[in-house]
């Protein structure tokens, strides 16, 4: 079922953030200071994010619930502004405009399809 893969993405996600934190210079946040930067160091965390954002893309697809398509949007955000150049942020920028479509913010979709990569 799809919350249960939710929640292991969930959990694998914790897991790696924590991973993540621990690998990092004391006392810095690399979700504040290397923005941009994860494709070099934070791999796993994109891959572990990513799937969670897929997950709930599933779900929201599958129930077409307005929060669901929410909760996709926002992971697959996070990936564009964690992961600026590589392939994880490519998948979500494919995937940003369609969520905003479903969410009926056209507008938003059209300037996240113009917007430079």
């Amino acid at each position: 079922m799809i919350c249960d893969q939710i929640e292991t993405d969930l959990q694998v996600l914790a897991v790696v953030t924590d991973v993540l934190r621990d690998s990092v210079v004391p006392d810095e946040n690399p979700f504040e200071t290397r923005v941009g930067e994860f494709n070099t160091f934070g791999h796993d965390y994109l891959e572990a994010r990513g799937e969670l954002a897929k997950s709930y893309w599933e779900a929201a697809h599958d129930s077409d619930v307005k929060d669901v398509w929410e909760l996709s949007l926002f992971h697959f955000l996070e990936i564009s502004r964690l992961d600026a150049t590589g392939t994880s942020s490519a998948e979500a920028r494919h995937r940003v405009p369609f969520i905003l479509l479903y969410l009926n913010r056209d507008d938003d979709a059209f300037a996240s399809i113009l917007a430079p990569i």
